[in-house]
């Protein structure tokens, strides 16, 4: 069964490079790709929740991925942690401070206000300027996200699949498969992306989305809840890279017209601006009005397969 297109609209925001978007307001920030010293001239952008402030980031390490704990940010780098005090200059957290190698995938914010790190495949603290193993962490392939829920619940999005810290520690969670991306709901719920669909999770239920369910594309880059049980999300095949939309039932892509240049990440500011990231540019996307329209390029019924998880604990778990 087809459904009829919903209309997406996009608005350019900025013709830089990459940026990072910063307010005081904002729990997280945005970067992709190639990092850098901050300029010296901060643009602004406005969104439903009022003017954020663009740094862009140019010729320093690989970045992979960004947070912010109050005035600090941590930036997770393929040459450690580099962790922004304020407007100062970074410093950094290698091995010398504690972390088992320079090679840093994912960072999150725990509860306590400490930075919850992976490094390849292990899991470590870093608070004070120090980094710390995490006890009981679990046996992972290499962690590729992180992601601390409302509730104080952490989510390791790793190649082997999902780990869990939940009230009595670390634990596997369900079937192993090659884990991209999280993206936690205000629900409490959580999406995972993977090279071979899409997984949504409500306590110990999972449902999939598999290459055969609908999903216009089986390799997911990124995704952002836009209301729920709804998502965009960037995907990716073997010779191209869509926009995807979930509405619940069905699935919808999109291309973007007039853009030929590598598309970075899809990530939401502010929790109500949808913004996707090319190497030169922001797109906000809305569902209707000015800018340019996205232009439809399939419609298909959503299948999924729901199941319950099964639960193991790190201790227990095959290493």
């Amino acid at each position: 069964m087809h459904a009829r297109m919903p209309h997406l609209s996009s608005h350019r925001l900025l013709g830089s490079a990459l940026a990072i978007v910063t307010s005081a307001s904002l729990p997280a920030l945005l970067a992709c790709g190639p990092a850098a010293t901050p300029r010296s001239a901060y643009p602004t952008i406005t969104t439903a929740r009022g003017a954020r402030r663009i740094v862009e980031m140019t010729d320093i390490e690989e970045v992979r991925d960004v947070a912010r704990s109050g005035n600090t940010t941590y930036v997770a780098t393929d040459d450690g942690l580099l962790v922004f005090e304020g407007a100062g200059a970074p410093s950094r957290i290698g091995r010398a401070e504690g972390l088992p190698s320079e090679d840093v995938t994912a960072v999150a914010i725990d509860r306590d206000g400490s930075a919850l790190v992976g490094v390849g495949s292990a899991l470590v603290r870093v608070a004070s300027g120090a980094a710390t193993p995490v006890e009981g962490a679990p046996p992972v392939a290499r962690i590729t996200d992180l992601t601390i829920l409302e509730d104080g619940t952490a989510w390791a999005c790793t190649l082997s699949g999902l780990a869990r810290r939940g009230a009595s520690g670390w634990e596997i969670f369900g079937e192993r498969f090659p884990c991209t991306t999280l993206a936690p709901t205000p629900e409490g719920t959580l999406w995972a992306g993977s090279s071979q669909g899409l997984f949504y999770v409500e306590g110990d239920v999972v449902r999939e989305h598999p290459i055969s369910g609908g999903i216009p594309e089986g390799y997911v880059r990124s995704i952002v809840p836009v209301l729920p049980g709804q998502i965009l999300a960037l995907l990716a095949g073997p010779s191209r890279s869509v926009l995807g939309f979930f509405d619940g039932t069905n699935w919808f892509s999109y291309t973007l017209p007039g853009v030929e240049e590598r598309v970075a990440g899809l990530v939401a500011i502010g929790g109500s601006t949808t913004v996707l990231v090319t190497e030169e540019r922001l797109f906000a996307i809305a569902p209707t009005g000015t800018g340019t329209g996205f232009r439809a390029l399939s419609a298909a019924e959503g299948q999924t397969r729901s199941f319950r998880a099964e639960v193991v604990p790190a201790a227990s778990a095959p290493a």
